[in-house]
């Protein structure tokens, strides 16, 4: 899979996104620079589908398809639209997006998940409370457990502190899986990365670096162009699984069947949460919608769980 944004822009004069250039594809991290509070979310949005452009194109495998890059592409931790309310649990975070990934998504489904996956210390600590580590590394994996996701857009972790280095390893070992990850942050972080040893930062400077020659060199709408080497020479077919620390398989974008007969089609927004409680036992086109002020179309948001559901299902 491979996603490009050519002159996207938004605003009548680019006010609210300056004309950007950002293209990722199935196998390597790409980090886009994005400055202000709005601009990451904008350039987000519209990376995942979420957002028509007022100018400039979004194509997914060389085609326009808005309805194929939602469903394909999940956007993570992107303020305001999908990052977590800061006093949801941990545990009530993940009951909803193992309800999302369809299975099976009760406090007791999700402890066992969290313990799988060496998250059972926060099982009930609120997601604000987390360290940027921490919070990116489960959002992420919780986020990947969606079918058809292929691509994941994550907005803005340098905006928790935190180490740079740390998400963006992060963001690089999902990209060696096979997704296609762009990470949108400030130029801050960008010096960073760029600071610390190829090697260790996982970034091509655009120089040349260890696989210039593998593809025409992209420039982000910062300028900089920055993809990580390892993930590069892994291709989709070379990792179709890896098993997690609870031994749970988690298959790579590559290893997934797209036909509608191998399994049902299943539309999620993608990183964002949004559906009612009444509609959460429906499938996405049943689900009632709200539309934003980018023109892109969203599903409303659930109400998450809290410490009481924890409590109620200890009390039984």
């Amino acid at each position: 899979m491979r996603v490009e944004l050519r002159g996207v822009r938004k605003g009548k004069d680019g006010e609210v996104l300056p004309p950007a250039d950002v293209a990722y594809a199935s196998g390597e991290a790409v980090l886009a620079v994005a400055e202000t509070e709005q601009r990451p979310t904008v350039l987000g949005l519209i990376a995942s589908g979420r957002m028509v452009p007022d100018a400039g194109t979004v194509a997914i495998d060389g085609t326009a398809d808005g309805r194929a890059l939602r469903r394909r592409v999940a956007l993570v931790d992107a303020p305001p639209v999908c990052d977590p309310e800061p006093n949801v649990t941990v545990t009530g975070l993940t009951v909803e997006e193992l309800m999302f990934a369809g299975r099976p998504s009760t406090i007791s489904a999700a402890k066992r998940w969290l313990a799988e996956h060496g998250f059972a210390e926060l099982a009930r600590r609120p997601i604000g409370e987390l360290v940027p580590r921490d919070r990116i590394e489960l959002l992420m994996q919780l986020t990947a457990l969606r079918p058809e996701v292929e691509g994941l857009v994550l907005v803005s972790p340098d905006r928790h502190r935190g180490e740079p280095a740390e998400w963006w390893e992060t963001a690089n070992r999902f990209a060696a899986d096979g997704y296609a990850v762009l990470v949108v942050a400030g130029a801050a972080a960008v010096r960073v990365l760029a600071e610390l040893p190829e090697e260790d930062a996982g970034v091509d400077d655009g120089n040349g670096g260890e696989a210039a020659g593998e593809e025409p060199e992209r420039e982000t709408s910062g300028g900089e162009r920055f993809v990580s080497p390892a993930a590069r020479s892994t291709t989709e077919s070379d990792q179709p699984e890896r098993e997690t620390s609870g031994g749970e398989r988690l298959v790579s974008p590559a290893a997934r069947s797209t036909t509608e007969n191998d399994e049902p089609e299943q539309e999620s927004s993608g990183g964002e949460r949004f559906d009612s409680p009444a509609a959460r036992g429906a499938t996405e086109n049943d689900q009632p919608e709200r539309e934003t002020s980018g023109d892109e179309r969203f599903d409303s948001h659930a109400a998450r769980s809290t410490t009481e559901n924890d409590e109620e299902e200890d009390a039984r």
